[in-house]
């Protein structure tokens, strides 16, 4: 099928409330994008636990309408969602302009900020299920014309981060990730793709990961980030 035929049968729909959308966003979401979107896209090393990353960004304020379409993506049997998310990052974050027309949305070019990158790892995913940072990152390769690498796996279990405080983040996944078999990160830049930042402690493991095999960099990117100050 063609992507005009696609078009008919899954027609672009805003991440955040689930309207059909000419664009990126429904014209409700864009009209509030001020109140819902991050006034720095690039996070604070200091209200972030960023160990072994070159930095991290994130779209959103993980809390209100976003918060609620972030859970609708993760746990409610929404996960088309993380399309619409991956564009507004690439898009926002990572300056790709987009055409739209007939029901497309396609990128035009795409500009990465800062460096160059090599290659697209999501997080692993921690349990059975859709694995959001894959789809995120599927499309932000799409979009920024990048490979995507399946890089990481999860070595041992762990509690879910979402069960632990803080200090139980910080020491719950060092340890747990390891490379895939054959898989090589040598040399390269890695864009690390997740969904959601809370402490940094999952970042920072994946990248501590990826630095150990041998990448020469690693920078974070997430569809949203809990605000330090209203944790």
């Amino acid at each position: 099928m063609n992507l005009y035929g696609k078009s008919l049968l899954f027609p672009p729909v805003c991440p955040l409330c689930g309207r059909p959308t000419p664009g990126l966003l429904c014209p409700d979401c864009a009209r509030r994008e001020n109140e819902w979107s991050l006034s720095r896209y690039r996070l604070a090393t200091g209200n972030y636990h960023l160990l072994h990353l070159m930095g991290a960004a994130a779209l959103c304020r993980y809390r209100g309408p976003v918060r609620h379409a972030v859970r609708r993506m993760k746990y409610g049997g929404e996960p088309w969602r993380a399309a619409g998310f991956a564009r507004l990052m690439a898009s926002r974050i990572f300056c790709c302009n987009y055409r739209a027309g007939y029901g497309i949305i396609l990128p035009c070019e795409a500009m990465p900020v800062g460096v160059e990158f090599s290659a697209i790892v999501p997080v692993p995913p921690t349990r059975q299920g859709v694995h959001i940072p894959g789809l995120q990152a599927k499309q932000l390769g799409c979009d920024l014309r990048l490979p995507v690498q399946n890089a990481l796996y999860k070595s041992r279990p762990t509690p879910r981060q979402e069960e632990l405080d803080r200090q139980g983040r910080l020491q719950n996944l060092w340890g747990s990730y390891a490379i895939s078999p054959g898989m090589s990160v040598e040399g390269k830049y890695i864009l690390l793709v997740d969904d959601v930042i809370t402490t940094g402690t999952t970042l920072s493991a994946c990248a501590g990961t990826l630095m150990k095999a041998g990448a020469a960099g690693v920078f974070g990117v997430c569809a949203a980030a809990t605000e330090f100050n209203s944790k």
